[in-house]
């Protein structure tokens, strides 16, 4: 068995450490604890406001705690639902939260936002909603919450007020930029089929086919064509179409037809044309 130069003891039995280490790094392992991971929340239905809170460091390790030099945080992420929620970061300084909407439900984006929604208040625009929804490619910004710096930041925080059908949001990158990186959406079917049809799930009247689309078309051409089923008046009311109104009284009530409210309107019309 072959010896070190000092003659002391073997060095077999440290070269299996090192080859293993060395293999994981040939092939972008990392060891368990120094690589980050995807994280999933299930919004729970139950609740009025349901989330979950992850150390920054579980899913992407070595991210920065002061993110004063950067400009964006981008999120790379899935959401099973449209439906709008929260996020936000703890800092030194507290927590600060914004709410996002996701343009492309069950379909995996980047979306990068820009620091100062967090920092800073809004800059002025034409009205309420100019000032606090700020459009992205893959999504949009409501500004609410907080303001204040970020520093210390080490976790983030996802909720969902009144969650609809136990939806599910999955994280699996958080990264700083200076410049803006854009928005990207990451999958590969494309998000609107050949009706313009939302591609990524399913909902009760989607067409299938171009068959089933000529017949839609079909039916409702054969339906436009049948006569309404309710008589309508010269002036767009219900004249056949009775209503309770309150007469004089605290209890009082008389029966009057819109056909007698569309006769007092045509005299009423009448006397405006002779004067």
């Amino acid at each position: 068995m072959q010896k070190n130069n000092l003659g002391k003891k073997p060095i077999v039995k440290k070269s299996i450490p090192v080859f293993i280490l060395i293999c994981l790094l040939y092939l972008g392992c990392s060891p368990a604890g120094e690589q980050g991971g995807p994280v999933k929340i299930r919004f729970d239905s139950n609740k009025k406001v349901s989330g979950a809170r992850f150390a920054i460091r579980d899913i992407s390790p070595g991210l920065p705690s002061d993110w004063e030099g950067y400009n964006y945080v981008v999120l790379e992420m899935k959401s099973s639902t449209p439906q709008r929620f929260h996020v936000g970061f703890t800092t030194d300084w507290g927590y600060n939260e914004l709410r996002i909407m996701n343009y492309v439900p069950n379909g995996w984006i980047k979306l990068a936002i820009p620091l100062r929604f967090y920092t800073s208040m809004p800059d002025p625009a034409r009205d309420l909603a100019g000032t606090y929804n700020q459009p992205r490619y893959t999504g949009w910004v409501n500004l609410g919450g907080e303001r204040g710096p970020l520093k210390g930041v080490d976790s983030i925080g996802i909720r969902m007020h009144v969650p609809i059908g136990n939806p599910t949001l999955e994280l699996r990158s958080i990264s700083l930029s200076v410049e803006d990186p854009g928005d990207e959406y990451l999958g590969e079917v494309p998000v609107v089929d050949e009706f313009g049809q939302w591609n990524l799930g399913d909902f009760e009247g989607k067409i299938k086919s171009l068959d089933q689309l000529k017949q839609e078309w079909s039916d409702e051409e054969t339906g436009l064509q049948q006569p309404p089923a309710i008589k309508y008046s010269r002036y767009g009311g219900y004249p056949d179409l009775r209503c309770g109104t309150r007469g004089p009284g605290p209890s009082g009530i008389r029966s009057r037809s819109s056909r007698s409210s569309a006769g007092s309107l045509q005299t009423h019309l009448r006397r405006d044309q002779k004067t």
